[in-house]
Formats: structure tokens, sequence, C-alpha cells
């Protein structure tokens, strides 16, 4: 997963980062040091510790009872928009159209 997290930042269609540049963005943050140094001592920021943080906050996800799966609880097709607010509801057509989000994150489990 720590590999895996990384993918994103240096996808060109995606976030087009060299790691180098993440770190040196990461690291002009003011609010990034005190959270460093809580999750790992020290204000460093390096590529792996990046990886280990984004890692270890996929692993917290959890899902369930959320308005995406509420807007299947009828049963038959989903019912987004009379599920998401109207802001909600233009997020997701950006990230299933324009976006092109959903080419790569296809799944329910993904959204």
């Amino acid at each position: 997963l720590e590999a895996q997290v990384l993918q994103p930042i240096q996808d060109p269609g995606e976030m087009g980062l060299t790691l180098p540049h993440a770190v040196a963005k990461v690291e002009v943050t003011s609010y990034y040091a005190p959270l460093f140094t809580a999750a790992f001592g020290s204000p460093v920021v390096t590529a792996d510790r990046i990886a280990r943080a984004l890692a270890q906050f996929v692993r917290s996800m959890v899902t369930g009872q959320s308005k995406y799966d509420a807007a299947f609880a009828a049963g038959g097709p989903p019912n987004f928009a009379g599920t998401f607010t109207a802001q909600e509801l233009q997020g997701f057509q950006l990230f299933t159209g324009p976006a092109g989000c959903a080419r790569c994150h296809a799944t329910d489990a993904q959204l």
C-alpha cells in the first residue's frame, strides 16, 4: 500500500509530481511540520514518510451507511439525485464524467 499511494502523486494524469517535488511542497506547507512531528517524532519530510502517512490514512477508511450506500438502499437503480445534495451530485457527476476519475476508480468499492 505504501508504494501504491505514491502512484497518483507521480502519475502525469493525476498530480504529475516527482517525489522530490512532492516532498518540497509538503515541507513548505506550515501545518505539516507539527503533524509529521506527532506521527514520526520529527518534522522531517521524506517520500517514505509521506507514503507511510497516506497508507495509514487509507487503512483507516471504513465505509458503511454512507450517502453513497444509501442511494442503493431501496433496491433497483441507485437514487443519487434523491440522496446527494446538489453539490455532492455535481461532484459525483464530475467524478463519473469530465474529471475522468471513474476511468481508474470504476467499482462501487472505490467510490
